[in-house]
């Protein structure tokens, strides 16, 4: 009865994750898209033919939401809720897809095979789990006594689990007739276990193009650009493109949202004060308190200062923080091994010269002794980056400061002006502001500050107003009246994911974009940071960009390859002159900037240290024997002289002994490459119509 119990106790968590594992990527197989839900819904597409309904597409992204709230244990973005959308939606077309191919395959699961399931060897890990004795054993006869007698209170979950079942058979078996054709031979598993296995050691002398010579800054000339425009013309093959101008109404919340937060918190203290129980009280605001024990130094520097002085049983705050505003209570103060400073200083830097420097430190030293504030005096005369912050350099232990610093901070008491000390940046007029070594337990809470409900529409009737003015008078003008920046986006094209540069996720505007002509104005749209007012501003057609439009990329790549020429002809030349029998020291010996590195016993499978997997250092490790030194070749950086030191044989019989296992692995991942290939291939040729944009912005 206890496991029982305890199921039904986990039932939602069960359905909720089953549930998400589903959409993510493949949905029940009995799962009519046009059939889950009926009634008099308001349709937002259709995917082959079959209507999408709002309740249908909703109750998945609810779902979708809920787990990743869970997983995040926060509320979600608008960002982020968009994100999910379009992940939903990509699930429902990827359903279509499956439930065809599986009625065109004639793909059966039948209840002996989900039965099978259940009583076989490897039951459901979700359902297994709940039968695992003290021991760490699976206690089989109880789970079959469950699987007899679930009683009505599991029935729910247990027929979830059974649909599952079910799906996850029809993956398989689907999965299985899609990559039937795939096979591994004999070479790739050998291929494969030698760049894991075969070990190699190199020496390499690299010709860094950096070095050697400056880069190339003069603008090269049409015919240059128009002959490398024609010789990589591939590269600039593209597909429909679009360009937006917009304008960003970005969502921040206002003073009055911060007040709310604030007198919230305020409020909580204020109850605690009367007596209230500190928890109790908080979790009225959140799901959640934090508790934390840390050193000062861990402690956010807003709150450093009450917590110093603070007792046992004191509440803090509110404090405003990056996270938003909190409010702390001490839980306990303990005395800890390790002691902190808190400083500021004065540097005063080595590029004023020596002399100057120590006379300016002293006269530092002396006006703050004499009683001048320390900030004014950093402030004034420092030149190290604290400056802007009187010096501040905030609460420190051992080993965070040069010795020289250190030895001084730490031997100081507090309020004691020391220095002038020098270190390698200067010199240091230091003033001690505290020591602390105790640690502290806090409970807290944190509100974030966010936009209301009321900031929210003032915003939006901003961008709303923008949008229909602009549509009156015209974008650049309406723009201009009201101080707007126009941003551009870059070229984007058409992808599932809907996400457009600049302006986040958002499939109502990337349709907007791909349905109307250049100048066509939106109405508003959500984005990444609140919202956008767009205009059609440039439409690319498939197939080969412009030369113009691309010029300004290939001027810097022609320029690289000037630069490469150079260094090319630099190493040849070095290479056609040095004593190859002397090794590659004599080729180092002919330049200051060359110099030997060597790189031992590593696998092709992961490139030698310091070059990773060039494709061209690997190949030139497969073809090199040892001893062999190769001619220059190009590589990421440079140009390359290499040597190949040794190369490990291969253990024959290790290989026939992992064979099978290799072959295993290598089909699974052809097998996975090549589902997911089939997959997108068919969800482009599907037919989809997408009316979401009438229901979210």
């Amino acid at each position: 009865m206890g496991v029982m119990t305890k199921l039904r106790d986990n039932t939602h968590i069960i359905i909720l994750v089953f549930a998400v594992i589903f959409i993510m990527f493949w949905v029940l197989s009995d799962l009519d898209v046009g059939t889950l839900l009926q009634g008099n819904y308001n349709e937002l597409g259709e995917i082959d033919g079959k209507p999408i309904t709002y309740a249908q597409y909703s109750q998945m992204v609810d779902l979708a939401m809920q787990s990743r709230r869970q997983q995040q244990d926060r509320e979600l973005t608008d960002n982020e809720i968009a994100t999910i959308r379009e992940q939903v939606w990509d699930d429902f077309i990827k359903q279509a897809v499956v439930e065809k191919a599986v009625e065109d395959l004639g793909i059966v699961v039948t209840d002996d095979e989900v039965r099978n399931v259940f009583y076989g060897p490897n039951p459901p890990q979700a359902l297994a789990q709940y039968f695992i004795d003290s021991t760490g054993n699976f206690n089989r006869q109880a789970y079959q006594q469950f699987l007899a007698s679930p009683g009505p209170e599991n029935r729910e979950a247990l027929l979830q689990m059974e649909e599952q079942v079910r799906a996850q058979l029809i993956r398989d078996k689907l999965t299985a007739l899609l990559s039937a054709a795939v096979q591994v031979s004999d070479d790739e598993l050998l291929i494969q276990y030698e760049n894991e296995h075969r070990k190699f050691s190199c020496s390499y002398v690299l010709f860094d193009a950096q070095q050697f010579v400056p880069p190339d800054t003069t603008r090269p000339s049409d015919e240059e650009l128009r002959a490398y425009y024609e010789e990589h013309k591939d590269e600039f093959k593209t597909e429909p493109s679009r360009v937006l101008d917009y304008v960003q109404f970005i969502l921040a919340p206002s003073q009055d949202d911060s007040a709310a937060v604030l007198k919230d918190l305020t409020t909580l203290k204020k109850r605690v004060a009367e007596g209230g129980d500190f928890e109790t009280e908080a979790l009225l605001y959140t799901t959640k308190l934090d508790t934390t024990t840390a050193n000062i130094t861990q402690i956010d520097p807003a709150l450093a200062d009450s917590v110093i002085s603070a007792s046992v049983g004191d509440v803090i705050g509110p404090v405003l923080i990056r996270e938003g505003y909190t409010l702390k209570k001490v839980l306990d103060i303990k005395n800890g091994k390790e002691v902190f400073v808190r400083a500021r200083h004065v540097l005063l830097g080595a590029e004023k010269g020596e002399e100057e420097a120590k006379r300016l430190a002293e006269e530092v030293a002396r006006r703050a002794r004499a009683g001048e504030r320390f900030e004014d005096l950093a402030a004034k005369y420092s030149t190290g980056p604290t400056a802007t912050r009187g010096g501040d350099l905030g609460w420190f232990g051992k080993g965070r400061m040069v010795p020289a610093f250190e030895k001084a901070a730490f031997s100081a008491r507090v309020g004691d002006i020391v220095g002038p000390i020098k270190t390698q940046f200067g010199y240091h007029v230091i003033k001690i502001e505290g020591r602390e070594s105790r640690i502290f337990t806090l409970v807290g809470i944190t509100l974030p500050v966010e936009p209301g409900s009321t900031t929210k529409d003032e915003i939006y009737e901003r961008a709303r107003s923008f949008a229909y003015f602009a549509k009156e008078n015209g974008f650049d003008e309406e723009a201009k009246i009201d101080n707007y920046q126009i941003l551009q986006t870059p070229e984007f094209q058409k992808t599932p994911g809907a996400f457009i540069p600049g302006i986040g996720v958002n499939s109502s505007l990337l349709k907007f974009a791909f349905e109307n002509s250049v100048g066509e104005i939106s109405d508003v749209f959500q984005s990444s940071q609140g919202y956008v007012v767009a205009r059609v501003a440039k439409e690319i057609p498939a197939g080969y960009r412009s030369f113009d439009d691309v010029v300004n990329n290939i001027i810097p790549l022609v320029q690289v390859e000037r630069q490469m020429k150079k260094v090319k002809e630099i190493a040849d030349r070095a290479y056609s002159t040095f004593d190859k029998s002397q090794g590659l020291e004599a080729l180092a010996a002919s330049d200051p900037r060359l110099r030997v590195e060597t790189a031992k016993d590593f696998t092709l499978a992961n490139g030698p240290p310091g070059l990773g997997r060039d494709p061209a250092v690997i190949g030139k490790l497969k073809t090199l024997q040892p001893g062999e030194i190769s001619k220059p070749f190009r590589v990421a950086r440079g140009y390359l002289v290499m040597q190949l030191l040794s190369r490990s044989d291969l253990d024959m019989a290790d290989f026939e002994k992992q064979k099978k296992s290799l072959r295993d692995q290598l089909l699974q991942q052809k097998s996975n490459q090549f589902v997911q290939a089939w997959l997108e291939d068919m969800r482009n040729k599907i037919d989809v119509i997408d009316n979401r944009d009438r229901f979210y912005r």
